[in-house]
């Protein structure tokens, strides 16, 4: 499994896993009918960082992080995940979270407020 900084290029393979999460409308309060061009401005122009999962040179999750707020609340980050339902179980997430690159490139984030699936929440 590798965790790697998300491309433009990766959103072909993320898309697939955001559109039937944000269509069931039980972990993130987007529009259910989000469209793709949408979700690619919420998923990889918003965030500070987006990251992917891989295996085997294909995209399993993918994580972002951003400040949770402007001003005095931007040492605080959100994290959100979303894990492929053909990968869920296998504690992708979990690795999202202890991934160190994470922090190191944040390093002004002292807290974290983290979105986890259903899914992901198990796995914890």
């Amino acid at each position: 499994m590798n965790i790697r900084e998300a491309t433009a290029g990766d959103f072909d393979s993320i898309w697939p896993i955001f559109q039937p999460i944000a269509a069931a409308g039980e972990t993130y309060a987007y529009p259910r009918d989000t469209s793709r061009e949408q979700a690619f401005k919420i998923w990889m122009e918003i965030p500070g960082k987006t990251y992917v999962v891989e295996e085997n040179d294909q995209i399993l999750g993918t994580y972002y992080i951003k400040t949770n707020q402007q001003g005095p609340g931007d040492h605080v980050c959100n994290c959100g995940y979303m894990v492929s339902t053909s990968a869920r179980g296998r504690g992708l997430a979990t690795a999202c979270v202890n991934t160190p690159s994470r922090w190191q490139e944040n390093s002004a984030t002292r807290r974290s407020s983290s979105i986890l699936s259903p899914q992901a929440m198990r796995q914890r």
